[in-house]
């Protein structure tokens, strides 16, 4: 085995030399003023001897003080000094510098976790403006709803009340009694408007001309069926308007479809209820039309 390298020894000497210097520096600083102070009480002897002598034993009786004072002061210092082997020394050395890079990561560490807690406040403020103004969306999308739930209800209500309000009349025209079952229907001879009478009874709906030639077979399904979407499209807000003639036997839901089409269309029309053994007839006409 090779010879273990020795490693540099760590050494107290200067700190002991520095010390001894500062103390020869201040005995010297004492001789110096001993001296000057002995000289100046000298002076002072030739004038007053007895003067001279007492403060001259004062000064003597404080210096020596001061020396003692001086020699037990470095007597302590060396005592409290650490006497500490070159291993032990540069254990406790490694040891500082340890604790030190152990301060300088924590202070890293608490650096990073701070510029985190920063961002993540500065995410949280926005996420909680975002929410507020998500919040007042909702409450606005709320109201909205409100709204139209009461505009539901109300018409509603409203259908509800038209519904009694037919089928009132319709149970009135079953139940009233009648001199005659045909019903003829005129055009007005002043008006510019095509009249159209509307059939609706359990064989669907059929649309007739008044003083024209032109039948329309247009079923059941008004809502999406061809023949109704036809028949619409060629009519004009200006140029129509509709008499729909319900019988009893006629389908709730086909009445209201075709009135919403037509609504939709921007076609004028009326309605009127007529019993089931009535017959319509075009007045316009010499011969009577069934329909």
């Amino acid at each position: 085995m090779g010879r273990r390298k020795p490693s540099a020894a760590f050494s107290l000497f200067s700190f002991q030399d520095i010390v001894t210097s500062v103390t020869a520096i201040l005995i010297l600083v004492m001789i110096l003023l001993t001296v000057e102070l002995v000289t100046r009480r000298r002076q002072q002897a030739t004038s007053n001897p007895d003067v001279t002598r007492r403060q001259l034993e004062a000064t003597v009786s404080r210096l020596e003080a001061l020396v003692s004072q001086t020699r037990d002061a470095v007597a302590a210092r060396r005592a409290q000094r650490p006497h500490l082997t070159p291993e032990a020394a540069e254990g406790e050395l490694a040891r500082m510098l340890a604790d030190l890079n152990a301060a300088r990561r924590r202070l890293a560490e608490t650096e990073r976790t701070r510029n985190a807690v920063s961002h993540l406040l500065a995410t949280a403020e926005t996420r909680a403006a975002a929410s507020a103004a998500d919040a007042e969306r909702l409450a606005a999308l709320q109201r909205q709803m409100e709204a139209d739930k009461a505009e539901s209800d109300r018409l509603e209500t409203d259908n509800r009340k038209e519904k009694e309000r037919q089928e009132k009349r319709r149970r009135e025209i079953a139940d009233t009694p009648r001199s005659g079952t045909e019903l003829v229907f005129n055009p007005p001879a002043d008006s510019d408007r095509r009249a159209w009478l509307v059939e609706l009874s359990a064989d669907g709906a059929t649309a007739v001309l008044l003083g024209g030639d032109r039948i329309e077979r247009l079923g059941h399904d008004v809502h999406t069926g061809v023949a109704a979407t036809d028949w619409i499209g060629a009519l004009t807000a200006d140029g129509d308007y509709c008499l729909l003639l319900v019988r009893p036997s006629a389908p709730k839901h086909l009445g209201r479809l075709l009135e919403r089409r037509l609504g939709d269309a921007g076609i004028r029309f009326g309605i009127d209820l007529i019993g089931e053994d009535q017959t319509v007839r075009d007045g316009s006409r010499p011969a009577p039309k069934t329909m």
